[in-house]
Order: C-alpha cells, then structure tokens, then sequence
C-alpha cells in the first residue's frame, strides 16, 4: 500500500480525534454496559424571569437513570422533570448530575418584579353638596365641589330639568316627597347623586310679647316641672356639644331638667329643620356645632311648647 494513503488516512483519524474531544472536554462522560457513550441533554425553559416565577427543568439524555439536580434557591431534585420558582432576583446556576457521574450547568437570570405605574391624573368621584331636606316652594341650591371641575350638568328627576355648565343648580320642589337630583362633569364618567326630602314647612310657634312674658326657673304646684332659664339651656346644649362622656350622661341633664322627649326643637343657623328634643341632642353630638342662643317657650299647664336653637354649623 501507498505510504502516502496510509499517512492521509492517519491524519484524518487524528483530526477527528482533536475535534471530539475539544468538543466534550467539558462534558465528563459516562460508559453505559453496552459501552454507549452518555452525554447530557437537557432544557431550562425559560431562562429568564420575574422574581417569583418558575421556570421548568427537563432532561433528555439518553441512557441516564438517575438525576440530582440542585437550583442554586435552595432547592433540589431527583426528578426527570419538574419545576421550581425563584423568588429572589439575581443570576443563578442550574447543574445537573446523571447516573451519579457526568454533570453539567447552566445559568437562569431572575429579574426584579416589574410594577406598573399608572400614568396621568386619577379621576374623582363628583363632590356635590346641598340639603337633604328642603321645604316645599322653597328654594334649595347645590353645588359641585370636585377639585379642578369646571363644567358640570344637573338634572332634576323631579321636574325634568336639566342645567349645563353650570357649578351650582337651584331649584325649587313644589311637593312633598323624596327626590333626585345628579351632577355629572368632565372629571368622572359618573354621578354625583342626591336624593332629597322635600316636606311640608311647619307652622311657626306663637311667639310671646316680650322676653318679660317669658317665666324663668319657676315650679309650678300643677305640675312639678321645673324650667330651666333659656341661659341654663344654652349651657346644658353646649355641654352636650364639648362634653367627653357617653351621649346618654351628656343628655341626662336636659332630659331630668324637661322631662320631656317630645318637645319640639326650631333650629336656626343650619338646615332650619324641626326635631324632637333628643334628636336634636344627638344632632349637637354628631354634628358638633356652636350653640349661639336659646329661646325657649313654656307654660305651667304643659311645660314647654317649642325650643328655638340659633347654631353655627362648624362643618
């Protein structure tokens, strides 16, 4: 034979030789009995991620029967295939070990949990403010007090008005009844809803002559009651307004004082309603107003008639 064959032939032996093992010099491989060749295959899917996601881990070689495979978050396996989350960001290695001697890595980047940011103004709710009791024939106004608001329509489910571009809407309920009114403007797609309760308005109290006429601190022998003066009132109202104690001790002492729970009360200054006495003490309660004067309207035979209470809502 030709030495020129057999030297073309060794060199080509020799140059296939050179290129498989630089290309699994880094691939420990393992011998099966049948003396295959093993060399790992598997897949990280995906290999980039948010900081609480998982990611799926599969291998695919051929002739491997066992795996360990260890995540680098502190968590391992012995599974074929699996998954498992990482939940801190950071740049991790995967490494795989088959049949106990031939492994291999890779790397897994886990990114920081992205958080989307609502861009441009937030939009309010329409802010709209006005009585929630009117008197019938009287007028009434309301108004649209949402920040940055400049055009707002109204309607009145009552009459079926309706006013445009407008911040403030009056009008007047000629009946008795509940009713609605809204407010839509350019800020919200929605409404601004009032219902309002329109009644009748009750007839004044007789009025005396002359704060002469009007009987202080007396007891009559009819009946027993005793009536505070109209400046006695004043403190026992503004105590119920600054006092600390539970409504029931704050009210005690005008409920000892008139027991009566059924006087009427004129309030002035506010919404001009009329209310019982001891829904008018927990109006001062809840409300906190400054209690500005108090007259008050008494005879023997009965007590008292009505209280009238000039206020100044703080609200």
């Amino acid at each position: 034979m030709d030495k020129r064959i057999i030297w073309f032939a060794l060199i080509v032996i020799l140059t296939v030789a050179a290129i498989f093992i630089f290309r699994n010099h880094n691939k420990p491989v393992a011998t099966v009995a049948r003396g295959e060749v093993i060399t790992p295959d598997f897949t990280i899917s995906p290999n980039v991620i948010q900081a609480g996601d998982s990611i799926h881990y599969e291998d695919h070689t051929i002739g491997a029967t066992s795996w360990k495979w260890d995540f680098s978050n502190g968590s391992t396996s012995t599974q074929h295939n699996g998954y498992t989350t990482y939940y801190d960001s950071g740049l991790f290695s995967i490494r795989l070990v088959i049949n106990d001697s031939i492994m291999d890595s890779v790397f897994v980047e886990v990114r920081a949990k992205s958080v989307d940011i609502v861009k441009g103004p937030v939009k309010l709710p329409p802010q709209i403010s006005g009585p929630k009791t009117a008197y019938a024939g009287e007028q009434v106004t309301f108004t649209d007090k949402t920040p940055g608001a400049e055009h707002t329509s109204w309607q009145n489910f009552a009459t079926g008005e309706i006013k445009k571009d407008s911040k403030t809407y009056t009008t007047t309920f000629a009946r008795r009844g509940n009713f609605t009114v809204t407010a839509t403007n350019e800020k919200h797609t929605g409404q601004g809803i009032i219902t309002v309760k329109v009644i009748d308005r009750p007839p004044p109290p007789p009025q005396p002559s002359s704060t002469t006429d009007r009987p202080q601190k007396i007891t009559p022998a009819s009946t027993g009651k005793t009536h505070p003066s109209d400046a006695d009132l004043k403190k026992l109202f503004s105590y119920i307004v600054a006092g600390k104690e539970e409504f029931t001790v704050k009210y005690k002492p005008v409920k000892d004082a008139i027991q009566d729970e059924d006087v009427p009360v004129i309030i002035k200054g506010t919404t001009n309603t009329q209310k019982k006495l001891y829904g008018f003490c927990q109006y001062l309660n809840m409300s906190a107003p400054t209690v500005l004067d108090v007259q008050s309207d008494w005879n023997a035979t009965n007590g008292f008639i009505t209280i009238t209470v000039t206020v100044k809502d703080n609200n």
